[in-house]
């Protein structure tokens, strides 16, 4: 176990964790290449699986979340940036397999919507038999609705709360120190420590030093030239662990820096002329419950105040069985690992 997970683990013995459903099962759609008895791909179940197995292992948390999407962006972003993560919905052409010469399987797979849906079909069936509670909102982003349980939801409760995701949109949440993240892909935690420590802003400034910087994979352009190392450094209030920096305040640096000397780096002239650049990025970047309609949020929390957690093994069996799994991993103690954490 990574040295930072036993230290966490050590003085919060039953935390929260919030899965982002889709970006975890994309990790084991990609690499795992189980197959079932009928030959069809199902390494993103069981990789899903496996990854929850470890999870309830390392953390025995109290409760378990997996919050579900469409995969796409939601409708409010598309209107404010029609091209928002477009390169992501788009999925690129993979010559090789159209030529009929063999490709990779996760370029086929990539290719292949009707694999994808059937597995998260699976997935979702075996989990409604596990204590985990499922949340799925249409026409929203798995970011918003996780941002609003653990922001708003989860508030006052005195649980660490464990988002599951390589997504570094998640950062600014972590400027509530009872808020970690786990990434699946180093099996490591990330609190606004770490954060400082890599990009030399604050979490809780995280998000406006990212509308500084964009964020090419959904599309969105930055002040040209600047990232995260250009931000800090010019901008050292975003280092700030007691202060929101906003848009005025960055431009109003900017604007002072820019008259401060004779010949200022051309950064602070472009900070100034992007005003509206900035605050365009700030709506499509900040996670809040304004990026959520009441009739969501009422949605959510619905499903949250009446999941009853509950682990029914032979519906998990029927289950494993109808998609034809025939895994080597060990459902039994899976199953019991469940109903001994999760309450």
């Amino acid at each position: 176990m990574n040295d930072s997970v036993q230290q966490m683990t050590r003085h919060n013995e039953r935390p929260i964790i919030v899965l982002d459903g889709f970006n975890v099962f994309l990790r084991h759609y990609f690499v795992n290449q189980e197959v079932n008895s009928r030959s069809q791909p199902v390494g993103g179940v069981v990789g899903f699986l496996k990854h929850i197995d470890h999870l309830v292992t390392t953390f025995s948390p109290e409760k378990v979340f997996v919050v579900w999407e469409n995969g796409g962006p939601c409708p409010r972003r598309k209107r404010i940036l029609p091209s928002y993560k477009a390169n992501r919905a788009k999925i690129k052409e993979v010559k090789n397999i159209q030529a009929g010469k063999a490709g990779s399987i996760k370029d086929a797979l990539a290719l292949d919507d009707e694999t994808r849906i059937q597995q998260l079909t699976i997935l979702a069936q075996v989990l409604k038999a596990t204590p985990i509670c499922q949340v799925f909102v249409p026409e929203t982003e798995c970011d918003d609705v996780i941002a609003y349980m653990v922001k708003t939801k989860f508030a006052k409760l005195k649980n660490k709360k464990f988002i599951v995701s390589n997504d570094k949109d998640f950062y600014q949440l972590l400027d509530d120190p009872n808020v970690n993240i786990y990434d699946p892909a180093t099996r490591s935690l990330v609190d606004g420590k770490k954060v400082q420590e890599k990009f030399g802003v604050s979490a809780r400034n995280f998000c406006i030093a990212k509308t500084l910087a964009g964020d090419n994979s959904d599309n969105i352009d930055g002040v040209p030239g600047v990232g995260f190392t250009t931000a800090a450094k010019r901008f050292p209030s975003l280092s700030s662990e007691d202060m929101d920096v906003d848009i005025a305040q960055v431009i109003k640096e900017a604007t002072e820096a820019n008259r401060g000397t004779k010949k200022p780096p051309k950064v602070y002239a472009d900070v100034m002329s992007s005003e509206k650049l900035l605050r365009r990025n700030w709506e499509l970047m900040y996670l809040s419950d304004s990026n959520l309609s009441a009739s969501q949020i009422a949605k959510v929390d619905f499903i949250l105040e009446s999941h009853e957690p509950r682990m029914d093994k032979l519906a998990l069996i029927k289950s494993i069985t109808e998609a034809g799994i025939n895994s080597s991993f060990d459902f039994d103690r899976f199953s019991s690992q469940l109903r001994n954490f999760i309450r």
